[in-house]
C-alpha cells in the first residue's frame, strides 16, 4: 500500500491542469461504493460483489499497491477494505490523509472532473493508468 499519494496521482487536487487521465473511468470501474459497477458480478464470479480496489497507477502491475489517495476518500466506505482492516492486514491510519498530504478530491465525480479524459487541457500531460 502507498503510504501517501504519489507525486501525478489523480486523487490530487494539485494535479488539475496539469495532468490528464484518458483511461481513468475506465480504471474506477468497481472501486467506487455505490457508483455503477460496483458489486456487479463478473463471469459468475459472486465475490465480485465486494467490488474491487484501486491501486496506484505508478507501481507494475505485478507489485500492485493500493492507491492512497483513494484510501483516504472511499476505503472506509469499501468492503474488502473494511475486511483487510478487521483482518488486520490495512492498518485503519492509511483512511485518514497525513497532516503533510496535498488536498485530495472528496468524491471520484470531482476528480474525474478535473483530471479525466474530459478535463481542461491546460497544460496538462496525459497519462495512462495502467491496467
Amino acid at each position: 500500500m502507498c503510504s501517501r499519494p504519489c507525486g501525478p496521482c489523480p486523487w490530487r487536487k494539485d494535479n488539475a491542469g496539469r495532468y490528464r487521465y484518458p483511461n481513468l473511468r475506465d480504471y474506477l470501474d468497481g472501486t467506487v461504493p455505490g457508483e455503477p459497477g460496483f458489486g456487479e458480478v463478473v463471469d459468475g464470479d459472486p465475490t465480485a460483489a465486494l467490488g474491487v480496489m484501486f491501486a496506484c497507477h505508478r507501481i507494475a502491475n505485478d507489485n500492485a499497491h493500493l492507491c492512497a489517495g483513494w484510501l483516504a476518500v472511499y476505503g472506509a466506505d469499501h468492503p474488502l477494505v473494511r475486511l483487510g482492516i478487521a483482518r488486520g492486514l490495512i492498518d485503519p491510519a492509511a483512511l485518514t490523509p497525513g497532516k503533510d498530504w496535498p488536498e485530495l478530491w472528496g468524491s471520484a465525480a470531482e476528480m474525474l472532473a478535473a483530471v479525466g479524459p474530459n478535463a481542461p487541457a491546460q497544460q496538462s500531460r496525459t497519462l495512462e493508468v495502467r491496467e
